[in-house]
């Protein structure tokens, strides 16, 4: 893995988001105790530089930056479709920012 970051859920459920290879994304659930993965519950668009979050009406987002490396570029946000993140469909829904860079707004 690659690009990582970590998400715990409003029912304290938590997740480790990661860049795999470079050749996708990957969600995994943790185990209770917060130490091991359990399995990988999802894949999704190849990106990096990941932030999850969820609002309370049940609804995944996603912020993510191209695999450009050091290079400028623009964000990225995604949302889920469904209320599990078993496997969803993620929605692009373009760039949040407006900006052509992501520099002074990378979500990690």
């Amino acid at each position: 893995s690659l690009d990582m970051s970590l998400y715990r859920d409003f029912d304290g459920s938590a997740y480790i988001i990661r860049s795999v290879d470079n050749r996708y994304s990957g969600i995994s659930r943790l185990t209770t105790d917060y130490l091991n993965s359990s399995k990988l519950i999802s894949t999704g668009p190849l990106y990096e530089g990941m932030a999850l979050f969820r609002l309370k009406n049940l609804t995944y987002y996603m912020i993510t930056s191209h695999l450009t490396g050091w290079k400028p570029n623009p964000l990225m946000l995604y949302r889920s479709q469904g209320t599990s993140l078993e496997d969803p469909q993620w929605i692009d829904m373009g760039n949040p920012t407006g900006d052509a860079s992501s520099f002074n707004s990378q979500p990690t």
